[in-house]
């Protein structure tokens, strides 16, 4: 029996690691990662053996960024059929919501301050979307399994270091195709400083934001992020967004049973 225990945490793992074909990944920016960027991430950082496959999502400085409703792949490469990514923005300044209807305008490489350490080479973390004014920037994924998902999601404009200042991002469960109120969505808050040099790590509530949410059948993952300061801060920032499957622990420990009573089986037999 003692040769039983590592086979059953082996085979565990594959049941666990199969959902890792349900996450997805966006790149937010022109630049395009390659190498060992590809694993240079908030997911990556907790699980090392994540997928490497990216979804790039760019367009031209001072124009809208596109929705995506198509060609997306999941984490593994797989293609992921029928998931669409709807941008928005806020309606107004003061309002806590996403107006599908809008995008944002800008991109942009950024690095101007910071391109070393995990903003270094083609970081998913050194540029991005954002916009020209104190409103909030999100968008919808659609075509997501019911489930629960971690949201690990990257927001700081890294041509920015003279205050401190704060991005916050939500996420909740919605309406397909509907705009969305965040404010009573989980949040998470990273408050950047005002510093010379470029984190060597990624750090969960330093340099990036983690949430999670509940999916039901046919309901999309909202998100949304907006920035706490004055001038070139004070809005939301886009970098890179990971939604990624969590498994449920009722599923792995029935696998990890009916493999016991397998292997208990065969040694009566």
């Amino acid at each position: 029996m003692r040769f039983l225990l590592p086979a059953l945490l082996s085979s565990a793992a594959v049941l666990i690691s199969q959902v890792h074909a349900a996450s997805i990944m966006f790149d937010f920016g022109p630049t395009t990662v390659a190498g060992a960027d590809l694993v240079n991430s908030p997911w990556h950082t907790v699980d090392p053996t994540a997928g490497t496959s990216w979804n790039k999502v760019t367009g031209t400085d001072n124009n809208a960024v596109p929705d995506v409703t198509s060609g997306l792949v999941f984490s593994d490469g797989s293609g992921a059929t029928g998931v669409g990514l709807n941008f928005g923005v806020s309606s107004t300044a003061a309002l806590q919501n996403v107006n599908l209807a809008t995008q944002p305008t800008r991109v942009s490489n950024l690095a101007g301050v910071y391109s070393t350490g995990i903003y270094g080479g083609t970081s998913v973390g050194r540029d991005a979307i954002f916009l020209t004014n104190s409103w909030a920037i999100g968008g919808q994924v659609t075509g997501l399994a019911a489930g629960t998902y971690d949201i690990y999601l990257t927001a700081r404009n890294t041509s920015y270091n003279t205050n401190d200042y704060k991005q916050t991002a939500y996420a909740g469960a919605g309406v397909v195709g509907s705009n969305f109120d965040y404010s009573g969505y989980f949040n998470s808050t990273v408050t950047y400083l005002k510093t010379s040099t470029a984190p060597n790590s990624w750090v969960q509530g330093e340099t990036y934001m983690k949430l999670t949410v509940t999916l039901s059948e046919g309901q999309a993952l909202n998100f949304a992020v907006i920035g706490e300061n004055t001038g070139a801060v004070d809005r939301g920032f886009l970098n890179s967004l990971q939604i990624v499957s969590v498994p449920e622990p009722s599923a792995a420990l029935l696998g990890i049973g009916a493999l016991g009573v397998m292997a208990v089986r065969r040694r009566r037999a």
